[in-house]
């Protein structure tokens, strides 16, 4: 399971990270050693930045709307629109679900 910090801008480096105690990652599990780099130098941070966005919603209970819908509509653009979504930039990643 993911955790989001609303407003938490995203560290330029270890040092700024609000998970480093005393040289330690506690971002990560196990805790590791931190080396200090820039993430950009090829640290292995945990952590993700976010692009702005808009209302994030549930894509895969939309389509089974749509599908369900679509048993009962002689709409054609119904299915367009389950393509549409399908299409559609991933902003964070499925989880939890096989």
């Amino acid at each position: 399971m993911s955790i989001l910090i609303n407003g938490m801008e995203m560290p330029r480096s270890c040092l700024e990270c609000r998970f480093e105690v005393d040289g330690l990652c506690h971002a990560q599990d196990p805790i590791v050693s931190l080396n200090y780099m820039s993430y950009t130098a090829g640290c292995t941070c945990p952590l993700i930045e976010i692009p702005p966005h808009g209302r994030l919603i549930d894509a895969d209970a939309l389509n089974q709307t749509i599908d369900e819908v679509e048993c009962y509509s002689r709409d054609p653009y119904i299915g367009y629109m389950s393509g549409c979504i399908d299409n559609a930039p991933t902003i964070i990643e499925a989880e939890g679900r096989e």
